[in-house]
């Protein structure tokens, strides 16, 4: 279980280079230095507050996303009906199945993010 902010930035850290590809490409998109991300991935930095709103500012997650541990199930007070229910089928899928839906809302988002039209 991760305890400390730093346990949660860095897993946040991995998470987000999981969905926009490479450590290149989130480097990238947060106008960082391609070893900066790396060497926090490796441990031989750390995540300061200004990065991590750096990168909840370039990727529209809003404040303190970082800090939260992104792997926790999420509140859905706020949620649609609709948004529910979509949540609801997207937990009966099999792993693969679902994991080809994030990969598939991911790039769409990446596109909007960076500035492609949705095809």
């Amino acid at each position: 279980m991760k305890t400390t902010v730093k346990e949660i930035r860095k897993s946040n850290l991995k998470l987000l280079i999981k969905r926009v590809g490479t450590q290149r490409a989130l480097a990238e998109i947060c106008g960082l230095a391609p070893a900066h991300v790396s060497q926090m991935v490796t441990n031989n930095r750390s995540m300061g507050d200004e990065v991590a709103r750096r990168i909840e500012d370039a990727l529209s997650l809003g404040h303190g996303w970082m800090d939260n541990d992104a792997t926790l199930p999420t509140n859905t007070e706020s949620m649609s009906k609709e948004e529910l229910l979509y949540l609801k089928m997207l937990s009966k899928l099999p792993a693969a199945s679902k994991q080809e839906v994030y990969d598939l809302i991911d790039k769409e988002y990446l596109k909007i993010k960076t500035g492609e039209m949705l095809k």
